[in-house]
């Protein structure tokens, strides 16, 4: 299993948000990266210029809940054009 799996994208990509995680006690310092409202993965850096690099496994904060995607959600967000 890789340690680090990564999908780089254009920054302008439509439909692709970069947000970080509300939860009751505040916002989070986590860059998560939303595809149409689905949560793909998290920023992972460095970022190239003009482009984003997403982690699809990234190690997150295991006291938060996530808005995690059915399996459903996540195949149709990093498989759409």
């Amino acid at each position: 299993m890789p340690d680090t799996f990564v999908l780089t994208v254009p920054i302008e990509l439509p439909g692709l948000v970069v947000k970080m995680l509300e939860t009751p006690f505040g916002t989070s310092d986590e860059p998560l990266v939303f595809f149409k409202g689905t949560l793909i993965g998290a920023i992972h850096s460095p970022i190239p210029p003009g482009r984003l690099d997403i982690s699809l496994l990234p190690r997150l904060d295991s006291r938060r809940i996530y808005p995690w995607p059915t399996e459903q959600e996540f195949r149709s967000a990093v498989g759409s054009p």
